[in-house]
């Protein structure tokens, strides 16, 4: 879980594993259930994490043949009164993410904090022209983002090892080219979905991602210029 610069940890109770360190609040899958739905779960029964007041950004897997673990980063979107529910933690603290490797941490958590971290700093976006055709159809989940044609795992984030899964936040704009220009300053990975040839254009000559709607539907991610960052004109 992330809020204002700070991750939701975990102080684990002596007789659990590497008891005494500090983890993310997790656990095992039940029969049938999804990586990201026990996630939830389990920062609710562990820590008292409303599944209204977050919204999954990024799953993380590495797979290890007999077992997988993935990690599943949230943002907070409502109020969070985070507090000990189960008794597998002495304390839960929301802890700045410059200050989480001063800890004494889980060694499972330790070895992949640097690439949860980089997820933590990657944030994605999708912005739709504002007149374009059959926006009512768009929903904010996977199955509008693969219906949509934007790839997960999304290819931004080839260089993090393990399956990465991506939920962009989607935005209507009225200049998405000009706003994606503007996210891409605050760092942010943007994709551009547009029916108009030149906006797409001038979007990949920004270095934005951009996806294509035509009169079928929605088309798969067609031209990626770039990795997000502005490109500079030549004088």
């Amino acid at each position: 879980m992330v809020r204002d610069g700070t991750v939701l940890l975990q102080h684990r109770a002596p007789f659990l594993q590497e008891g005494g360190t500090w983890a993310a609040p997790g656990g095992a899958l039940d029969s049938g259930e999804t990586p990201v739905a026990a996630a939830l779960r389990e920062a609710e029964e562990e820590a008292a994490v409303p599944h209204a007041a977050v919204r999954p950004r990024h799953a993380w897997t590495v797979d290890h043949g007999t077992w997988a673990y993935t990690t599943v980063i949230a943002d907070a979107v409502g109020p969070i009164e985070a507090g000990n529910v189960d008794g597998e933690g002495l304390a839960v603290r929301w802890v700045p993410v410059d200050h989480v490797t001063t800890l004494d941490l889980h060694s499972g958590f330790a070895a992949g904090w640097p690439q949860v971290r980089e997820l933590i700093r990657r944030r994605e976006a999708v912005l739709i022209a504002d007149d374009t055709p059959r926006l009512g159809v768009l929903d904010d989940t996977v199955a509008a983002a693969e219906a949509a044609g934007i790839p997960t795992p999304s290819p931004l984030l080839e260089d993090v090892p393990g399956r990465t899964r991506a939920w962009p936040t989607w935005e209507v704009a009225s200049a998405p080219v000009r706003r994606g220009s503007d996210l891409v300053d605050r760092g942010w990975q943007v994709t551009v979905l547009s029916d108009d040839p030149a906006a797409r254009a001038q979007a990949a000559d920004l270095g934005l991602r951009v996806a294509r709607l035509d009169a079928g539907g929605w088309g798969p991610a067609s031209t990626r210029s770039g990795n997000g960052r502005r490109r500079r004109r030549r004088r």
